[in-house]
């Protein structure tokens, strides 16, 4: 579908969330693999799964955000 569109940006979100850790590797693989060779785009791929067992090569850019803060406080509205 993506070839079909043509955009210079591609974004996947939460797309291994249900994936084991061997699917989750070789999906990565392959869609590593086909980032490289579109020339013209751009991929964006977000997970909540840790990705750091792959290899990446230099071409690729892993940013890890923070783990969200999970308080159990109440909020802050006037009562």
């Amino acid at each position: 579908m993506w070839d079909a569109v043509g955009c210079p940006i591609r974004c996947l979100d939460e797309f291994d969330v249900f994936m084991d850790a061997v699917n989750r590797r070789i999906s990565m693989q392959m869609l590593i693999q086909t980032a490289k060779s579109a020339k013209n785009t751009q991929h964006i791929l977000i997970s909540p799964n840790d990705l750091g067992s792959l290899s990446w090569g230099p071409e690729v850019r892993c940013i890890r955000m923070e783990d969200p803060g999970r308080s159990q406080g109440t909020l802050g509205f006037g009562v």
